[in-house]
């Protein structure tokens, strides 16, 4: 199940005593993971949260387990603990060029099959993984016992959604531009959005609405979204404004290959875009192909209308050839990026 359904269970009041969290977005997961201590406590139930790293468990689990059980002492501030475990190695996929410990592995899921069978009720487990392996035994018996969740990283309408419920919270609604706007700057960090919100809600003083105006006057421009703009500058031949995007993006302190890098995947983005029109794709079709947000395929629908695929081609492979120079030496990285820009916009 994902997390939305967990959450819907947990508020019903249905809390297992294991649960095999599974995903990259750790700001979900923390919601998860609160929403389980209010649940209790509505019951009545007061329980602590230990985080616990895996790699540094001497004993084997279930030992672990039945000593904390032996030796809780319950209080009236604390009557269980909800154990938070990470790095284990037990349900993700093995390091590549990394020796089989067969034994060791068995031994492990042997303990969590002894753990998802019995009903702790001083503990919860919570094993939190980047990215769980599928295709592994002791995975799909967590799965089928509906035990795991997935925390997707949210994209398009689901962050549209994430967001507009998180400010709802605050009493808060957001203009449509102003939303797309903060997406944009923000990217998909749910940790990083949220802080804004808390930054843009202290500002706000009991006004309701967020505009364009207070995102571009309090949200950090990213280095996306001045690639972007960069971009457009070079569509339209603007060569002082492309500079003063370029200074823009240099005073973050990105490295100038990842500048360059995220310049020629912007172009490709284009040409891809560009290609894919021609072919009479769909805007579902496109979407699914380019692999990004609905918004920022809107931008890109808009700056592609001033190239062609034979100019795309050309200025990717100009900047092939400068990071290959770059990378051989024989062009400082800093010059090279504004030679580009002064390429790109006289030319």
């Amino acid at each position: 199940m994902d997390y939305r359904q967990a959450g819907e269970r947990i508020r019903r009041g249905e809390i297992s005593s294991f649960y095999l969290f599974n995903g990259p977005d750790e700001y979900l997961k923390e919601e998860l993971l609160q929403k389980i201590i209010m649940s209790l406590g509505k019951k009545g139930k007061h329980f602590s949260v230990e985080r616990i790293n895996a790699k540094y468990l001497e004993k084997g689990l279930s030992d672990f387990i039945q000593e904390l059980q032996q030796t809780t002492i319950q209080t009236l501030l604390s009557e269980g603990r909800v154990l938070w475990i990470y790095n284990s190695s037990l349900f993700s996929p093995p390091p590549k060029d990394t020796p089989s410990k067969k034994d060791k592995s068995l031994e492990g899921e042997n303990e969590i099959l002894r753990l998802l069978e019995q009903k702790l009720s001083e503990i919860i487990l919570i094993f939190s993984v980047p990215q769980a392996d599928k295709r592994k035994k002791i995975v799909k018996m967590v799965e089928k016992a509906g035990k795991f969740i997935d925390f997707p990283v949210l994209k398009g309408s689901a962050l549209l959604k994430w967001l507009t419920d998180r400010l709802a919270r605050e009493n808060l609604r957001i203009e449509d531009d102003a939303a797309h706007e903060l997406l944009e700057r923000t990217g998909e960090n749910l940790t990083l959005i949220n802080s804004e919100i808390e930054k843009i809600s202290t500002y706000l003083c009991g006004e309701k609405t967020i505009s364009m105006e207070l995102i571009h006057k309090l949200v950090p421009g990213s280095s996306l979204g001045n690639i972007f703009q960069l971009t457009e500058a070079v569509a339209r031949k603007k060569m002082d404004e492309a500079l003063r995007q370029l200074h823009r993006i240099r005073a973050q302190d990105e490295h100038p290959l990842v500048i360059l890098a995220m310049i020629v995947r912007q172009f490709r983005l284009l040409f891809q875009l560009c290609l894919l029109e021609k072919k009479g794709c769909s805007r579902r079709e496109i979407l699914a192909a380019l692999k990004i947000q609905p918004f920022l395929l809107n931008k890109l629908q808009e700056q592609v209308k001033n190239f062609t695929p034979s100019s795309l081609a050309r200025i990717i492979s100009d900047l092939k050839e400068m990071d290959a120079a770059i990378k051989n030496g024989q062009l400082d990285s800093g010059d090279a990026l504004e030679q580009m820009v002064l390429k790109l916009t006289v030319g």
